[in-house]
């Protein structure tokens, strides 16, 4: 459970990096830190791995618990 609320908070901080990037150049010449796609699907499989380890981390936590 807690892992699928963490993959969907770092997806959406993804999503609304590359938001941003895309939309600031029509209000300024500046732009953030630009993303290529290649660094985006990594950047996708990284908040999947780290959703993984929550899982696993809440797994080994719930069972030492007894739950």
């Amino acid at each position: 459970m807690f892992a699928v609320y963490t993959l969907k908070v770092i997806l959406i901080l993804i999503i609304g990096h590359i938001m941003l990037n895309e939309g600031v150049g029509y209000f300024a010449p500046l732009r953030a830190i630009e993303i290529s796609t290649s660094q985006m699907v990594h950047m996708i499989v990284i908040a999947i791995l780290a959703a993984d380890t929550v899982k696993s981390v809440v797994q080994i936590f719930s069972y030492r618990r007894g739950f």
